[in-house]
């Protein structure tokens, strides 16, 4: 920083970007030393989640509810036109999911080029994933396929095992 230049206070998106870079480095270690089983962090995302969303009285899933009903309500608190537009999760077949974020604001401005994305996985798309694991029984789990990105959003595939 030079002399010239004012403090100012972060901006969201430029959080996001942060977090986003930060994560995305994470990412890659963990493919890489687990080779690419990135389920691995779903307990951890999902109990430090749980604790931050607490003190803001949030409950993202609830396992009173059916799955169906956590896919809405996820996709619901997702929903947020300041940082993410046109977010959903569609069933494609029994068990298998795409999480779509039509318009990113952390991709539109810019961070999906600066990283030269190609492979890895959405850090949104992760937490749903551990999200809705959480609410699965019987040692099933959300696996992710490797998302596709674009200059505005993402596509990932989610798949039940």
């Amino acid at each position: 920083m030079t002399k010239d230049k004012d403090l100012r206070p972060m901006t969201y998106p430029e959080l996001g970007a942060l977090l986003h870079g930060i994560l995305f480095a994470y990412e890659k270690v963990v493919a890489e030393l687990y080779e690419g089983k990135h389920k691995i962090l779903f307990p951890y995302i999902m109990e430090d989640l749980t604790k931050v969303l607490s003190t803001q009285d949030m409950k993202i899933v609830d396992p009173n509810f059916s799955f169906e009903e956590n896919v809405k309500g996820i996709t619901a608190y997702l929903s947020n036109d300041e940082l993410l537009k046109g977010v959903s999760l569609k069933k494609d077949d029994q068990d298998k999911y795409t999480f779509e974020i039509e318009e990113c604001s952390l991709a539109v401005s810019g961070v999906h080029d600066i990283l030269k994305l190609h492979g890895g996985t959405c850090p949104f798309a992760l937490a749903v994933a551990a999200a809705l694991t959480s609410v699965l029984s019987g040692g099933r789990y959300v696996d992710l396929a490797e998302s596709e990105y674009s200059d505005k959003g993402s596509k990932t595939v989610l798949m039940i095992k």
